[in-house]
């Protein structure tokens, strides 16, 4: 046992890692960027009787020896805010009436040559985004109305979006909102993590596995996710084919 349990966070994920995790402080990082890399600062750290080790979440259970298999968290771990996912619940339902709600983020707000590479380009979305009985509800934080127009044209599908949430900021929003979605499908980003992390059943796209650890295609952090790997790289077209396959049979089944 311990005393306390303080954890470390994005500012925009302080309330929600409280309110999900009873008993913890979480204090959010103070950070700068300098040549591209991140510095940190630790100004909340009191100078006497302050925490007595350190450790980085991810690294738990090599240091616990703990065997490498599935985290029993499919149903999620972070808890969002009620009123915001009753509020959600009241918007999504007059968008998709009898239809499935599935959430979709096509690429992250960094966009580079080398960051590129990692998503799929728009047109081979529009070989998944026919899926049957679905309206699809924007997750795209870094797009304004003509990024998702220009989609939208591109893949032939019809974009639903809520104009008052701000998906880059306002985390606890986005928790709130993919909480009362049936299905994601997001290239790897932080969106799709939270999507994942409340329980909603989330498909990634990865160029390659880095340092993801997996189990049969399964993220072992946050079994809600279905992760798709290129088999060739540069070539989409499989993995768009397997997210499909996933997605419907996410779909049947809920």
């Amino acid at each position: 046992e311990v005393a306390s349990l303080t954890v470390e966070c994005d500012p925009r994920l302080v309330r929600l890692f409280e309110r999900s995790i009873p008993g913890i402080r979480a204090h959010g990082f103070s950070r700068h960027k300098r040549g591209g890399r991140g510095y940190y600062s630790y100004p909340w750290l009191p100078e006497e009787n302050g925490p007595e080790c350190y450790v980085e979440m991810g690294s738990l259970p090599f240091i616990l020896r703990r065997p490498h298999c599935l985290e029993d968290n499919e149903q999620g771990y972070l808890v969002p805010e009620q009123r915001q996912v009753s509020a959600f619940e009241t918007q999504i339902k007059a968008l998709v009436g009898t239809r499935r709600a599935v959430g979709i983020s096509w690429t992250s707000s960094v966009r580079t040559a080398i960051r590129n590479a990692h998503y799929p380009p728009m047109p081979a979305w529009k070989h998944l985004l026919d899926l049957p009985g679905v309206c699809f509800i924007s997750l795209q934080h870094s797009a304004d109305r003509a990024a998702i127009e220009a989609f939208m044209e591109e893949t032939g599908v019809q974009i639903e979006t809520l104009p008052d949430l701000d998906l880059r900021n306002d985390i606890e929003g986005v928790a709130a909102l993919a909480s009362c979605l049936d299905l994601v499908i997001s290239v790897a980003t932080a969106t799709s993590a939270i999507s994942a992390a409340v329980g909603t059943p989330t498909i990634d796209f990865l160029a390659n596995a880095g340092s993801v650890p997996l189990i049969n295609g399964r993220d072992t952090f946050l079994s809600a996710t279905r992760r798709t790997l290129q088999k060739t790289p540069g070539d989409w077209s499989s993995p768009i084919i397997e997210a499909r396959s996933i997605a419907l049979d996410i779909l049947r089944q809920t």
